[in-house]
């Protein structure tokens, strides 16, 4: 853990000096692409992160564009955000819940890695695909 908090170290204090953002990967998470029967690994912008972190449970603002970018910038942008936003996805035992009316929507992982996990996290089942068919009518 060492090793990958010190590669992390060094990326995110790159994007410090730069003034830039760096990737929210960097924290160990990525999003999975759901589909019926497989998954795949889906890059995604960091506005929907924010809705990501919101789903998850935090005070996050992402609606509103001004405020999510001063969000992203102090918390994507700093060693300081990257521990604070770090320490508090590692407090966390599940991944970004699903939403009944959207199966498709990639969904933020923090296993994304195990294939194991992807049959819980990444699948898409026939229940939900139902579900969102018959949404609303």
């Amino acid at each position: 853990m060492s090793v990958i908090l010190s590669v992390a170290e060094y990326i995110v204090r790159f994007h410090e000096t730069e003034g830039t953002r760096f990737p929210y990967w960097l924290f160990g998470w990525n999003y999975l692409n759901p589909r019926p029967n497989s998954y795949e690994i889906f890059i995604i912008n960091d506005q929907q992160f924010c809705f990501s972190l919101q789903a998850l449970g935090f005070q996050v603002v992402a609606a509103s564009p001004a405020k999510a970018d001063k969000w992203l910038d102090q918390n994507l942008g700093t060693f300081d955000g990257y521990m604070t936003v770090s320490q508090a996805l590692s407090s966390l035992d599940r991944c970004e819940p699903k939403l009944g009316p959207f199966p498709f929507k990639p969904i933020l992982c923090r296993r994304w890695w195990t294939s194991e996990h992807h049959r819980s996290c990444g699948r898409i089942t026939d229940e939900a695909l139902n579900f969102a068919r018959n949404y609303g009518a």
